[in-house]
């Protein structure tokens, strides 16, 4: 027995097929067959509503099973089905949801049972008789509302094929030639690709935001999961748009497509990070997918590296193909990250969930100046094995993480390593792969696991000039060398190492460093000049990096202080407020799922947001530069130096 919830489309058992017998409790003994399902329905009279539209109540019920997969009315074959309009509650009718939050679309108490008799089921579900108000109005008279399923009509439906597919599920029917005997709810690439965190001791769906949800029941279990996302796939011809991942996965398991003529269209475009306009990732553009590695930090939160995907995608004009590797610039970078509001991170939060966990999307340069320039950490990107299929699969997964998930963050337990590895196991179908526990797993674990499995081409990566292709060596590796050949000048300290004349030389010792070289030397000073200037740019941007990385520290300590507790809390909500804004689900309007181009707010409105969080961001590092000039007035030093060193190449 399906236990009684507050949500109407709440039922366990209906399974339609030819030559299966459904009983509606509703009217005076009849049968008849179900159009175009062969599906014999009879009624039997109870002691009232006899005056409702017989022909109606027979319509409703033939739009409900007319959608139906093949696979599932075969499936049915020889069951019994009871179904019995019944009272749920005290209200005189089902009510439609206003629509004015995410999760509202409310269901009225609906109860199921399922009854086995010796071998063959027989299997009851009791509907709400509030429904048949609506049913008898028919779906041009129901009432109508801007959410979920449109209409109270088209929820009395969404209810039927609801419990339908629990019947299914619970039939245990293989779903491949393997003849795999779980149910579909239970099996190990659905409840990866619908985020189902298996643990010893229980289930528990990693999304905590159900505002994209087309029903957050779905979060309720495996089981809910898969009936409502059953529903949607059956009776919206949208889903294939806002869930095309999910939906890909139904139609490849039921080897049916519901609605082939629809009309919407996969919209590609994701927001990233801080950029005030939309970038696309048609997996037609993409050439291939790598794991990219970021080594490891120093910081606690870095400390095993960074695991993250890296979309090769091919510039405009560019045939896909191999030498898309090239366009770096065009390359988009998946990374999962704790969303921290905080102006610095608090290691207790993130240790015990306190933060969310969120897929953020950068440019690859953007990664390669955070990583290579900011921390002097090596990255290593490698080519998954993948099809066109896997391809097209792992970009409609981005696209539903993208606008529609957020977790739980920790350190240790649900980390990038975690989050990246559920995303792999719902895309490649490696049996090994897909029995791995996540949370166990490292960056390089990762990595180890993906290698083991061959499921990388690390030969792709031995290739000649992999630099700024498969390898992206940090700041550091970078320009040792140039600096140990520097090294060998008259005048350059032969014991000075490249990390110390970086972070305790300022830009005034480096300006009396190499002007002098530069005066010693009586040959090739516009070569000179020309390392020097190089040197002192890596030096700049990565003295940029770190001041940016720092600035949180500054703002919570000597400037919290400064203000004071009132006008810095202010000043934090604010700033909490304009970060919100510019989450993806709320760049949209309306809908669940990945928005149609419709949901998304206008243009300008997306550009003013973004611009008003980087006008945020402004701000606090101008008060950063007035409390902790020093810092920035070294910036203002090595920008002299650069115009020194450049006036020096051109005059010599």
């Amino acid at each position: 027995m399906m236990k009684t919830r507050n949500k109407f489309l709440q039922f366990i058992g209906v399974f339609l097929a030819s030559g299966l017998a459904i009983q509606f409790q509703v009217y005076a003994s009849d049968t008849f067959e179900a159009s175009g399902v062969g599906l014999k329905i009879q009624f039997y009279e109870p002691k009232e509503n006899t005056d409702l539209n017989q022909e109606a109540i027979r319509l409703f019920f033939e739009q409900g099973l007319k959608k139906l997969p093949p696979v599932v009315i075969s499936a049915l074959q020889g069951s019994k089905i009871n179904i019995q309009f019944t009272r749920m509650d005290d209200l005189s009718e089902i009510p439609a949801p206003t629509c004015q939050t995410a999760e509202e679309e409310v269901r009225t108490s609906i109860a199921a049972d399922i009854i086995y008799k010796s071998k063959k089921p027989e299997y009851q579900i009791l509907l709400n008789k509030n429904l048949l108000q609506d049913i008898v109005r028919g779906a041009a008279g129901s009432r109508t509302y801007n959410c979920g399923h449109k209409s109270i009509y088209q929820l009395g439906l969404a209810s039927l094929v609801h419990e339908i597919g629990h019947i299914y599920d619970f039939l245990n029917v293989p779903a491949d030639p393997k003849g795999n005997d779980r149910s579909v709810s239970d099996r190990l690439d659905f409840l990866h690709l619908l985020g189902w965190d298996a643990g010893i001791f229980s289930t528990d769906n990693k999304n905590k935001l159900g505002i994209r949800s087309p029903d957050p029941y779905e979060y309720d279990s495996p089981a809910e999961s898969f009936a409502v996302n059953f529903e949607f796939f059956t009776l919206d011809p949208e889903f294939a748009c806002r869930r095309p991942a999910v939906f890909h996965y139904y139609s490849k398991h039921f080897g049916y497509d519901p609605y082939p003529g629809r009309t919407c269209k996969v919209s590609y475009d994701v927001p990233l990070s801080g950029k005030p306009v939309l970038f696309s990732i048609d997996p037609s553009r993409i050439y291939e997918i790598h794991y990219l590695l970021a080594s490891k930090g120093t910081d606690m939160s870095s400390k095993w590296g960074h695991a993250m995907f890296r979309l090769v995608v091919c510039k405009p004009g560019r045939e896909v193909g191999p030498d898309c590797i090239k366009d770096v610039g065009h390359h988009i970078v998946l990374s999962y990250r704790a969303n921290v509001s905080d102006l610095v991170i608090n290691s207790m939060k993130g240790l015990f969930g306190g933060y969310p966990s969120q897929l953020f999307l950068f440019l690859m340069t953007e990664i390669v100046e955070e990583y290579n320039v900011g921390e002097s950490r090596d990255i290593y990107s490698v080519p998954i094995k993948m099809d066109r299929e896997q391809i097209t699969q792992f970009v409609h997964k981005t696209l539903e993480q993208t606008w529609q998930y957020q977790g739980r963050y920790f350190f240790i337990g649900n980390n990038c390593s975690t989050e990246s590895m559920h995303f792999l196991q719902g895309i490649i179908p490696d049996e090994v792969l897909q029995k791995m526990a996540p949370v166990l797993q490292t960056p390089n674990g990762v990595y180890d696991s993906l290698s083991e499995r061959g499921l990388l081409d690390e030969v792709a990566t031995t290739v000649d000039n992999n630099v700024g292709r498969y390898f992206f060596p940090g700041f550091y590796s970078v320009l040792s060398p140039k600096f140990e050949d520097l090294k060998l000048l008259a005048g350059f300290p032969s014991d000075l190492e490249i990390e110390e004349y970086v972070s305790e030389y300022s830009a005034i010792e480096r300006l009396g460093l190499f002007t002098g070289v530069l005066l010693r030397s009586k040959t090739n000073r516009t070569d000179l000049a020309s390392r020097f200037l190089y040197l002192e740019m890596a030096v700049r941007e990565h003295l940029r990096q770190v001041l940016l990385k720092e600035s949180g520290k500054f703002v919570q300590g000597e400037i919290k202080d400064e203000l004071g507790d009132q006008v810095f809390e202010k000043m934090i909500e604010e700033t909490r407020e304009i970060h919100s804004r510019v989450l993806p689900w709320n760049l949209l309007k309306s809908g669940y799922g990945v928005p149609l181009s419709s949901e998304l707010i206008s243009k300008d409105e997306f550009m003013k947001r973004v611009l008003a969080y980087n006008e945020m961001f402004s701000k606090i590092m101008d008060l950063v530069k007035k409390k902790v000039p020093g810092q920035y007035r070294d910036l203002d030093d090595v920008k002299r130096n650069t115009e020194v060193l450049r006036n020096f190449a051109i005059q010599n």
